[in-house]
């Protein structure tokens, strides 16, 4: 009977460990992630992308944000320079340092803090590692616009000019290579060409990065806080980006020469104590969302921007404001025909107020009319005259 009973005990607990691993099984199949997750509630999905080695200075950083119900992405390029106090460090230095000295996880914390933005999500690529995924998908398609030939590197740069396919190491050889002459605003808009395309390249190879030997590169290639599961679904949703209406952002600031650790440093603080930034990020994040075009058949509002004030300079910084958040293009800007206006106006050309409303409320400005142009080549879409109740950022009320 004890034979009997043993076996019996024994049977029952294999039915149960079977029936448990089998739940398991179904459970790991049908179980979500949280990039799935995000989707399905309609989220965005805001992730940092950082290339370089631990330890050095990184190639690239950049904050994605990624609507999921418009397919729309915004690409915000973070220059290793930009000025933070950071208080794991105990000083104001270049925000890169906290990844040299720190690692992925403290600075993607202090650029989410910077922004006030939640990014949850990271990716990081170092040189290798991005290699490794640049030739598994295949190249990278870049616009070069001239070919570089320079000898005077510890490694000579050779690169062709044009249209070209970069293997994994050439394609590491131009995000790294600057120019002498390159100014900064050509920098990030490189860096952010060059995100397009990897893009790009994600989308080329979506079917063979979703198979088990894509994902397990992948998963090898890229270091992250995401299990294999939500990685694999991130590269679907990158794949769905919308090429063509990538939103490009840059931090905006004034340069100013600090002393770190007695030495002299010159760091991009953003403007109105980061204000600006935050702001920023929210009007992009509102424009990522919105499917509807609001200039006919485009989505960036065309501006001219004239001072009406004695405040030298404020139609050119007030253009600066407009074009950092990617939806406004500044053709022109200027003096008005007075400099003694009290009230901003911003005036619809197009009948189409919407446009002129998504201005106004930008600077808080209220007041707002319509003045459609004689001239149907006239290419403004709105036009912001800056009254003396206008302090640089909002219309006083």
């Amino acid at each position: 009977m004890r034979a009997h009973f043993d076996t019996s005990v024994v049977f029952l607990l294999l039915i149960i460990a079977l029936l448990g691993g089998t739940f398991y099984y179904v459970y790991l199949q049908v179980r979500g992630d949280e990039i799935s997750d995000r989707a399905n509630r309609s989220e965005q999905i805001p992730f940092l992308l950082v290339i370089g080695d631990e330890g050095e200075t990184p190639l690239l950083t950049q904050v994605i944000v990624y609507d999921t119900t418009t397919s729309r992405a915004a690409i915000f390029d973070v220059p290793g320079d930009t000025g933070a106090v950071m208080t794991r460090l105990g000083r104001t230095d270049r925000i890169d340092e906290l990844f040299r000295s720190e690692g992925m996880e403290s600075y993607r914390r202090q650029i989410s803090d910077m922004m006030a933005l939640d990014i949850p999500f990271f990716l990081h690529l170092n040189r290798t590692g991005f290699e490794r995924l640049v030739d598994f998908l295949g190249g990278m398609e870049l616009f070069l616009g001239e070919s570089v030939e320079d000898f005077e590197q510890p490694d000579p740069v050779l690169l062709p000019g044009g249209n070209v396919t970069l293997e994994g190491p050439k394609a590491l050889v131009h995000l790294s290579y600057q120019r002498p002459d390159e100014r900064p605003v050509d920098t990030g808009g490189r860096r952010q060409s060059f995100t397009e395309s990897l893009f790009q390249a994600f989308a080329r190879s979506a079917d063979l990065l979703q198979t088990d030997t894509g994902s397990a590169l992948l998963y090898d290639t890229v270091q992250t806080n995401m299990d294999a599961r939500a990685l694999a679904s991130l590269s679907e949703q990158i794949a769905r980006i919308d090429a063509e209406r990538i939103i490009r952002q840059r931090i905006i600031g004034t340069f100013r020469t600090v002393e770190v650790q007695g030495e002299s440093r010159v760091l991009l603080f953003p403007h109105f104590e980061g204000q600006w930034l935050r702001e920023t990020v929210n009007q992009v994040r509102e424009s990522l969302r919105s499917a509807e075009q609001i200039a006919g058949d485009r989505d960036i509002i065309v501006l001219q921007i004239l001072n009406g004030t004695e405040v030298n300079g404020l139609a050119r910084r007030t253009r600066d404001l407009f074009q950092a958040l990617g939806i406004f293009d500044v053709r022109e800007f200027g003096n008005a025909e007075s400099s003694q206006l009290r009230t901003t106006e911003v005036i619809d050309h197009r009948g189409d107020e919407r446009m002129a409303r998504r201005v106004a409320e930008v600077i808080r400005a209220d007041r707002i009319r319509t003045e459609i142009h004689d001239d149907p080549a006239q290419e403004h879409d709105v036009t912001i005259i800056l009254g003396q109740d206008f302090d640089g950022r909002y219309v006083r009320q």
